[in-house]
């Protein structure tokens, strides 16, 4: 197993059990909902407790790449305009992709995507491009096999 791989399926797990112990809850029923109702969610708005949530489900529910930027203390980028050039990097390819919030890190700044749910998780900003090649050959294979 390769040392990605193994990070991207650690990272997986770990999702997986905030999920389940409802440490993420960016699902939100409608007011007027009723027990067959689909729950809403609300990519646009900023969610403090789970925007990586919300990154993997715009994924999912999209035909697009779902990035996640945790910026650290003190960089030099904001979240947004990180997240705004690596939305315009996939643009160039022909991807869509969608920024879904961001947070302060206590540690180093790192970016997350998602390809139909599948996490492409940790890079750094030194190795961001290889995360963006890898989510954009994801993605590319996913358009592929639906033909």
């Amino acid at each position: 197993m390769t040392n990605i791989g193994f990070k991207q399926t650690l990272t997986h797990i770990i999702f997986c059990l905030l999920c389940i112990t409802g440490s993420l809850a960016v699902i939100a029923a409608p007011s007027n909902s009723s027990t067959s109702a689909q729950p809403q969610i609300d990519y646009q708005k900023p969610n403090p407790v789970a925007p990586m949530f919300a990154a993997r489900e715009y994924s999912k529910d999209n035909d697009a790449v779902g990035i996640f930027v945790r910026i650290a203390p003190g960089s030099r980028y904001s979240p947004e305009q990180l997240g705004k050039a690596l939305q315009q990097k996939f643009a160039k390819q022909g991807i869509n992709s969608h920024y879904i919030g961001a947070q302060a890190n206590m540690g180093a700044s790192k970016v997350d995507f998602f390809v139909r749910g599948v996490p492409y998780s940790g890079y750094g900003l030194d190795k961001v491009n290889e995360g963006i090649k890898l989510a954009t050959e994801s993605i590319r294979a996913s358009h592929a096999q639906s033909r």
